[in-house]
């Protein structure tokens, strides 16, 4: 019975195994389609794998109650971030005179230590 068990158990880690060597692929497939710099807009490619590699997470078991959770974003929140972030660097960089504030990391860390 112990035996059964075990092997029980070695079928699970195998297929553990195998399924996470298919997500490392398909992430490095998935970041191949992430353009660089701020390009909105969609990629059918791209959104295959994503969904392919949910499917793989989804159905991986939960080891020692530990369950494999992965987030992916689509590609128009990551050009959206990416143009926040340069808004803010904009805002930020000497001799900005645009009439904005700037934006002050002392001045953020001392206003946040007070609270």
């Amino acid at each position: 019975m112990k035996n059964n068990s075990l092997y029980s158990a070695l079928e699970q880690f195998e297929a553990i195994e195998a399924n996470l060597a298919k997500l490392q692929r398909l992430s490095d497939d998935i970041s191949g389609f992430i353009p660089t710099g701020i390009s909105f807009g969609s990629n059918p490619l791209y959104e295959d794998k994503l969904r392919a590699a949910e499917a793989i997470v989804e159905h991986m078991p939960a080891i020692d109650g530990w369950r494999l959770t992965l987030e992916f974003f689509d590609l128009e929140t990551i050009a959206q971030t990416r143009l926040d972030l340069a808004e803010l660097m904009e805002l930020n960089r000497p001799g900005f005179a645009g009439g904005h504030f700037r934006l002050s990391y002392a001045a953020i860390a001392a206003s946040s230590s007070m609270a």
